[in-house]
């Protein structure tokens, strides 16, 4: 019974969180209650997948997919047309449904484990949730008059949820793990503080973030996998340099 119930919910989640999304564009004021309801039943599959599997990794997988909702949600919550509201409710439903079944098919090591790669999505997925985030929690600071130390103490915790969930498939122990995901949240969150008061738009900061994040995993993977040589880091370093700079140079043409 509970096999059939983790086959269904990677179907009927992403459905629940299109019903909420699209609710809230007409019931902001219940935005909490929605968000709640929301993470309860995200909550309910982890739990059978752990009550079915008993594996450590899902408790793990779970604060990861409680920052991903989170961060769509609250950036969602933030845009005021209803059309945009449905599209990105699409969008992030989507990609909840690739997630969860990437999820599935990773603890019960199906043939679909390698299309599927619980690792490339979870790669693709931080960039997306550190973008989003970083947008939610600047909007949150200039709308509500969010305390701008709460601010970089969340980011923090997002950023190491993030990261450790990003390198719980390298070979590592559970302290050698959790000391390098502080490090990189720690970098990270660095950045954001060096940049968040730039004279421009926060969606461009977002994308910067995201970027720094991209680069700070690229490294440090390559790194791990005995890939990282001088040319591969002068690579990355011109990679990110040049994305940085067109999404800055954008900004500040159209700012």
């Amino acid at each position: 019974m509970i096999f059939i119930f983790l086959r269904l919910f990677p179907f009927l989640l992403p459905l629940i969180q299109l019903l909420i999304l699209v609710a809230l564009s007409y019931a902001v004021n219940y935005w909490l209650w929605l968000l709640l309801t929301l993470l309860a039943a995200n909550t309910f599959y982890f739990l059978l997948l752990y009550l079915r599997l008993r594996k450590k990794k899902v408790f793990i997988i779970w604060w990861h997919s409680l920052v991903m909702i989170v961060a769509g949600f609250v950036f969602i919550l933030f845009v005021s047309d209803r059309l945009s509201v449905l599209l990105l409710a699409i969008i992030y439903g989507l990609i909840y449904f690739f997630y969860l079944e990437s999820v599935f098919h990773y603890f019960y090591q199906t043939g679909k484990a390698t299309l599927l790669s619980l690792e490339n999505v979870i790669n693709y997925v931080n960039l997306l949730t550190v973008f989003l985030g970083v947008t939610a929690l600047i909007n949150f600071y200039i709308f509500i008059n969010f305390y701008w130390l709460w601010l970089l103490v969340i980011a923090f915790a997002a950023f190491l949820i993030l990261f450790y969930s990003r390198f719980l498939f390298i070979e590592l122990n559970s302290k050698e793990h959790l000391i390098l995901s502080l490090i990189c949240a720690l970098l990270l969150l660095e950045f954001l503080g060096g940049i968040i008061f730039l004279p421009t738009s926060l969606y461009s900061l977002a994308a910067a973030v995201a970027l720094g994040y991209y680069f700070i995993s690229l490294v440090l993977l390559a790194q791990f996998n005995g890939e990282l040589t001088r040319r591969t880091l002068i690579r990355y370093s011109v990679f990110t340099i040049v994305a940085l700079s067109v999404v800055f140079f954008t900004a500040l043409i159209t700012y």
